[in-house]
């Protein structure tokens, strides 16, 4: 069974990806605090700031940004599919029930 997604809550989808965002920019903080660590030991004693990955600034920084960024995109994002879906009808999925129906 066809259905269209005709419309998109913009404040819903800006929270949704907010969050999502700032997810991921934690996992990519940890991401490159291992890298950082793993360069900084082979650079050796000759650049001993270079492990520290942008410090403590940046672990707190880049997770905050990725959401501020992820609610801005969201909402743009959820803003301009609204204008095109009016216009085109909409993205059509298909959806299948996963409550078995009552035998007749």
């Amino acid at each position: 069974m066809m259905h269209r997604i005709q419309r998109v809550g913009v404040a819903q989808l800006a929270k949704v990806l907010g969050v999502l965002y700032f997810l991921m920019g934690i996992v990519f903080v940890v991401i490159m605090l291992l890298v950082s660590r793993g360069m900084a030991g082979a650079a050796g004693a000759a650049f001993p700031a270079f492990g520290y990955g942008g410090g403590i600034g940046m672990m707190l920084v880049m997770p905050l940004l990725y959401a501020f960024f992820g609610v801005v995109f969201g909402a743009l994002s959820a803003g301009l599919y609204n204008v095109v879906a009016g216009m085109l009808g909409g993205v059509e999925i298909d959806l299948v029930s996963t409550i078995p129906s009552a035998p007749l």
